[in-house]
């Protein structure tokens, strides 16, 4: 979770939105658009305009039912029970998306750390001196839960472990120790 940016500066937003934008092209393709009933322009969702833009921006053609055919449907919860390992889901509540994320703990290694004040991505924002003592605390409480993954591991097998952090059911990081 450590940032690479040498530079001093805190979390790059640019290399955020490009990494957002591959994702949501070579993952899944997140279906929302803007109704009538907001403050914005009208911009419905249209797959043709989502399929093209990946083509030209990435030349790849984004797999549209992928995360429904891997997470067997709208029961993601009964597959990761069964098939999850090293998972945390981190939500802030503030953040709307955490409706669509996972908000209780699955197992004893796929679980949720949800705040009320949270929101997205906030967690994985280098950490700075005035940060509130409620968000200190969750980074805290993941690093902890990671290290005793990578202790388990390291004492269990000779296999690497592969952590997944879902936030707020947007982006993945995979890492691999």
């Amino acid at each position: 979770m450590a940032n690479t940016n040498t530079s001093g500066s805190s979390f790059n937003l640019d290399n955020a939105t490009k990494a957002w934008n591959w994702q949501v092209c070579s993952e899944f393709i997140f279906r929302n658009g803007v109704g009538n009933d907001t403050m914005f322009q009208p911009e419905p969702f249209n797959l043709t305009i989502r399929l093209d833009y990946c083509n030209t921006k990435y030349h790849i053609r984004p797999r549209t039912h992928w995360v429904s055919t891997y997470f067997n449907g709208y029961d993601m919860r009964s597959t990761l029970k069964q098939f999850g390992s090293n998972i945390i889901f981190s939500n802030g509540l503030m953040d709307p998306f955490s409706s669509f994320g996972v908000l209780e703990d699955i197992s004893k290694t796929v679980v949720a750390i949800t705040t009320e004040k949270g929101s997205h991505c906030l967690d994985f924002y280098d950490p700075r001196h005035d940060d509130p003592k409620w968000l200190n605390h969750q980074r805290k409480k993941e690093m902890k839960i990671i290290s005793r993954w990578v202790k388990e591991s390291h004492s269990s097998s000779n296999s690497p472990l592969v952590l997944f952090i879902w936030f707020s059911f947007s982006l993945v990081f995979t890492f691999l120790i």
